[in-house]
């Protein structure tokens, strides 16, 4: 056994002295006799061959046992060197080279400008932002409210609104006449409303309407009551957008001529739905001023609004067949309408028996006004 001892001895001094050269410094490995670099233990040169360290697959390399501070494999599994920057109870393999590995879900990695440098995950709500080059988690200073809508209607303000963390803001849903609302917070519906308010705002947010017709015939309207709706075929029917006729709460007149004191002819023998507005018009201009059928509807301001007329021959009888609905008139009394018959009749209908008839001038009716949306 000791010769065999004094053998490997002789062999590894062989080795040393044979292209190497030792010294107090350190050892040089190289073909050209060249001493150690001074600050070297180690300094091995070739222009010909490298050099092998200890090759493992990962497992391997995982299960080493107590593995030193500053261990160097060859991670042949994944290509790549790996050292232990922790301990050797507590090993942390990080790739030669490579990025640090984290020790956190959201950990993140930015360049210091010389090495990769871990940014610990932020808090929920917090943004990335730069700090004398650093990226740093910081609490947002303000949130944005995101406002849209479709359809006939707005939510106000619009766009993108910026608001401070904490601040609150209110938002207004308004639907165009005769629509209605389906309203959205953060994607979820919520009953519907024509005001919304976000308080202690912290964190971004949606809020969004979808507007959409409902009207029917008897509804409250702009002044008045839905008296008609215009179906295909009618004119001014538009399938994209609703448009009918508005009748007043209640009668202009109960006890009115159609005339304005004079047998005038007017020519107005338009009896169509849609004639109506055309029939009063003219009316008005050529029997002037004065206490008459047309007159009256030309002057209601019911509502506020100002371009009330007498309706038409048809337009009287969508009134007659929508009376329940409309209410407000006397069921035994006949109304008249713009559409003239010659110079002394006039087209007038019966709410009794809703009948219509030509009647004289100088009769005494009632008279609705109407105007149309």
């Amino acid at each position: 056994m000791k010769k065999k001892h004094l053998l490997s001895i002789a062999i590894m001094a062989e080795i040393l002295l044979g292209n190497n050269k030792a010294s107090a410094q350190g050892m040089a490995i190289n073909t050209t006799g060249t001493s150690a670099e001074p600050s070297a233990i180690l300094d091995v040169n070739s222009t010909t061959k490298g050099m092998l360290i200890p090759r493992m697959t990962t497992t391997e390399r995982t299960i080493i046992s107590a593995p030193a501070k500053g261990l160097l494999v060859c991670d042949t599994t994944i290509g790549a060197f790996y050292l232990n920057n922790g301990t050797a109870s507590s090993p942390v393999w990080s790739e030669v080279g490579g990025m640090p590995a984290g020790t956190a879900t959201g950990d993140m990695l930015y360049w210091d400008g010389g090495a990769w440098a871990r940014v610990s995950a932020g808090s929920n709500g917090q943004v990335l932002t730069l700090i004398s080059g650093i990226p740093t988690w910081v609490s947002l200073l303000f949130s944005n409210i995101t406002a849209s809508w479709a359809g006939h209607g707005t939510v106000s303000p619009t766009g993108i609104t910026q608001i401070g963390n904490g601040g609150s803001q209110v938002y207004s849903i308004t639907p165009d006449p005769g629509y209605s609302m389906y309203t959205y917070v953060d994607g979820i519906w919520v009953d519907p409303v024509t005001s919304y308010t976000f308080t202690s705002v912290s964190a971004n947010h949606t809020i969004s309407a979808d507007f959409f017709w409902n009207l029917v015939i008897g509804d409250i309207f702009e002044g008045g009551r839905i008296a008609y709706i215009l179906q295909p075929g009618d004119r001014d029917y538009d399938p994209t957008t609703t448009h009918g006729l508005i009748a007043a709460m209640s009668d202009q007149s109960t006890y009115v001529w159609w005339l304005n004191g004079t047998l005038i002819q007017t020519y107005q023998t338009n009896t169509a739905i849609g004639d109506g507005y055309m029939n009063t018009s003219i009316i008005d201009i050529l029997q002037g001023s004065g206490t008459y059928a047309a007159s009256i509807c030309t002057h209601c301001t019911d509502g506020g609004y100002t371009d009330w007329f007498l309706p038409s021959k048809y337009e009287l009888n969508k009134l007659y067949v929508n009376r329940y609905a409309i209410g407000g008139f006397n069921m035994t009394a006949s109304y008249w309408s713009s559409s003239e018959v010659g110079a002394s009749f006039a087209w007038a209908e019966s709410f009794n028996y809703g009948t219509m008839g030509s009647s004289f001038k100088y009769a005494y009716l009632h008279v609705r006004a109407i105007r149309r949306f």
